[in-house]
């Protein structure tokens, strides 16, 4: 036999070969992965992406479709909804994207975790500076002048209120089955009316308006709360973060002594229903099924697997290099299994909605079995997808803690008014108190002068006596890692 027909025979067999070992590892990949979701269906769990959507709200009861947010997600999509073909038109979105548009850098919006008011002085003099925002010829009070710097946004922060009052439900019409790469314009535009009303509310305490301060803090909330139902980990921590405001609001309200009874009543009902630990635990699940979805059904069109994940983590995970028309379906159920049993063993442990707990040693363990499984093939994938899940149940029972902190604050001085002191326990309160999510337990309290401290442990899941840790020199941060979570007054900052 000639060298050339030995060498044609010989590449026909490892082609054969390979042919094989490619069917089986298809064959080995997508029963692996029928495997895993018949054993876990048997136990309860969904793997249904679909049954993460929100349910559809009519469009009349729809706060999401006011005429100025409808327009942000009428977007055109493939018919399959998949595929983004083109985004809404300029005109119609321009009102809504220029809403608290600001140049240069605008001062801080309180920090009152750490006992830091809104500097409203900085706040008048910053719109002054502002050339497309309007000021008295001469300063005013800073809240009078924050308040008729606001004008310029009067028509779309009045729609927004109105929309709550006469649109009580709120569904944005996202296109989930676009998945990861859903388009979000909402989200920015939603913190950004919330800066709005926030900074309103601020203004109308310092100039002691209170009535009119409640009607924004109630706005702000509001806000937050149409990101209540929406099960992606983004819109819960833009929820969270405009909650950040309207506990600076709440704060602030009773720092100066503002708020009286019938503000308080209308506050601690907003309070007392908001439970983020179920947002969250369901984002998870919309993470760990939307990943499902995305591999599944999505890639099987499109194999450059790498290519879409470049786009979704913003790193290169291919080194210019394409191969991935070359991998096996196998390859990707194998890592969907992995990326599944990270999940059901690890994030929906991190918090137990139902108990209304977190538990910090559960996301130790995973970081650790992430950094275990980085290398490993058939584990590409859950690298790539879950590292940030523990920070973002740091942030869940960082924003519970504060809004039990908010409510129980307000309660106490319900009865202060009530029995003209605070009582010696939170026992004393009536009805049913929140626990700290941290250790299950009621949360820290002491009369401490004429008033008191409040703190829940943090991720430390230690009692460090009401101290804040802080992170970074020219802007520092609360470290949501070390120290407590307190809710303090001025007169405590030491």
């Amino acid at each position: 036999m000639s060298v050339p027909k030995k060498i044609a025979i010989a590449g026909i067999t490892i082609l054969g070969v390979a042919l094989a070992l490619y069917a089986i590892e298809n064959i080995r990949g997508k029963a692996a992965w029928e495997n895993f979701k018949k054993e876990w269906e048997a136990k309860g769990v969904s793997f249904d992406y679909h049954e993460s959507f929100p349910p559809a709200v009519p469009s009349n009861k729809n706060f999401a479709h006011t005429p100025l947010l409808k327009p942000l997600l009428e977007h055109e999509w493939s018919p399959d909804g998949t595929e983004l073909i083109k985004n809404p038109p300029k005109d119609a979105t321009a009102r809504a994207n220029k809403l608290m548009a600001m140049k240069g850098d605008p001062p801080s919006y309180g920090r009152w975790m750490v006992g830091q008011r809104v500097n409203l002085v900085k706040w008048q003099q910053f719109f002054r500076d502002q050339k497309d925002w309007p000021h008295p010829e001469q300063p005013g009070s800073p809240g009078a002048d924050i308040l008729h710097a606001m004008k310029k946004h009067e028509p779309e922060l009045a729609e927004l209120a109105t929309a709550m009052r006469e649109r009580p439900q709120c569904r944005f019409d996202n296109q989930y089955n676009a998945t990861f790469s859903m388009p979000l314009p909402h989200l920015s535009v939603l913190r950004n009316a919330a800066r709005g009303a926030t900074l309103r509310a601020l203004a109308h305490l310092a100039e002691k308006q209170p009535d009119a301060a409640v009607a924004n803090l109630k706005l702000t909330l509001h806000l937050s709360e149409c990101l209540a139902t929406e099960p992606t980990l983004i819109s819960q921590l833009v929820r969270t973060a405009i909650q950040k405001m309207v506990l600076q609001v709440i704060w602030e309200g009773l720092v100066d002594g503002r708020w009286q009874v019938e503000h308080f009543i209308a506050i601690e009902k907003k309070l007392a229903s908001i439970q983020l630990l179920t947002a969250f635990d369901d984002a998870m699940t919309w993470e760990r099924n939307g990943a499902n979805f995305f591999f599944t059904d999505f890639l099987k069109k499109d194999k450059n697997v790498w290519r879409q994940l470049d786009a979704l983590t913003d790193e290169p995970h291919h080194d210019g290099l394409d191969f991935t028309g070359l991998v096996p379906d196998g390859f990707l159920f194998h890592n969907l299994v992995n990326v599944n049993r990270m999940h059901l063993t690890f994030t929906h442990e991190f918090i137990d909605a139902k108990a209304g707990r977190i538990y910090p040693k559960v996301a130790d363990r995973f970081n650790e079995a992430v950094n275990n499984i980085k290398n490993k093939p058939y584990y590409i994938l859950s690298a790539m997808l879950l590292p940030s899940l523990d920070k973002s149940a740091q942030r869940a029972g960082a924003s519970q803690t504060s809004v039990d902190l908010a409510l129980l604050a307000v309660r106490l001085e319900q009865h202060r008014v009530k029995h003209k002191s605070y009582p010696k326990t939170l026992a004393a309160l009536p009805g049913k108190q929140p626990n700290d999510p941290y250790s299950g337990k009621a949360y820290r309290y002491r009369l401490e002068g004429q008033r008191y401290a409040l703190h829940g442990l943090g991720w430390n899941i230690k009692d460090d006596n009401g101290e804040v840790e802080e992170v970074g020199e020219k802007e520092p941060k609360v470290d949501l890692n070390r120290g407590d979570i307190v809710w303090r007054y001025p007169t405590l900052v030491k």
